[in-house]
């Protein structure tokens, strides 16, 4: 491998947290575009469904009059995924407008996005505490947007998977 490539990587690793020679293993198992746009419009509906979720609890803790729940309200999803969700979504712009084509790189990217997000769903207390909240709002942002994160990783992987 040339040193240019070896700096890109190292840029990429860097940058987005990813291994840039997964982007190699893509390019030879491309994916399969109607796999990627059934996982995209799984991830859109998993989206939706826990936005709407955290937006019940949201208007359950406004409506308290203890100050601190009326602050906790306020975390949005972007805020309890570590950001990562933008990440996932700027990378998944990418791919949008290139489908039915797949560029290998992005999709190695993407996946690796996404991989990242969903480890950080299983593993963040703030997710733990809003998916196990005491209010009787029924949220599920780990078990929702988790498996459509797994399903997404999957389809960006191809046939390498």
């Amino acid at each position: 491998m040339s040193q240019t490539v070896l700096d890109r990587n190292v840029w990429v690793k860097r940058v987005l947290g990813i291994d840039a020679s997964a982007a190699v293993i893509a390019a030879v198992h491309p994916p399969d575009p109607a796999a990627v746009q059934q996982a995209l419009d799984a991830f859109d509906a998993a989206q939706a469904a826990v936005d709407q979720q955290i937006a019940q609890l949201q208007s359950k803790l406004k409506g308290s009059d203890d100050p601190d729940l009326r602050r906790i309200a306020e975390f949005g999803l972007n805020a309890l995924t570590g950001n990562t969700r933008v990440k996932v979504q700027a990378a998944l712009m990418g791919l949008r407008r290139m489908l039915p084509r797949i560029d290998a790189r992005l999709a190695a990217a993407a996946g690796g996005l996404a991989e990242e997000m969903a480890d950080h769903l299983v593993h963040d207390d703030k997710i733990r505490a809003f998916d196990s909240n005491p209010f009787g709002v029924r949220v599920s942002i780990a078990a929702t947007l988790g498996g459509a994160l797994k399903q997404l990783h999957a389809a960006l992987r191809g046939a390498a998977g």
